[in-house]
């Protein structure tokens, strides 16, 4: 919540991306919660401990933010420099 806040509110950024491995279901579980969605799959994309990994593409827009998550989570501020 901390880094949405920051990206969005205080860098005034559109967007926010991520991609997170297909495999690793609670990283993007986590993410849907705090708004982000799927936009796309990059097949075979990682190369790591010998094999390939498939890659979710995550995102989250400004307006999605202000609209259903901002003000509507409690979360600890943090403090950026």
């Amino acid at each position: 919540m901390n880094i949405l806040e920051y990206v969005f509110d205080h860098l005034g950024l559109n967007k926010l991306c991520c991609e997170v491995f297909c495999s690793n279901e609670l990283v993007i579980k986590i993410h849907e919660k705090y708004g982000s969605r799927i936009e796309g799959k990059r097949l075979k994309h990682i190369f790591k401990h010998d094999q390939y990994h498939d890659i979710v593409q995550m995102g989250i827009l400004r307006e999605e933010w202000e609209e259903n998550i901002k003000g509507k989570i409690e979360y600890i501020k943090g403090q950026f420099e």
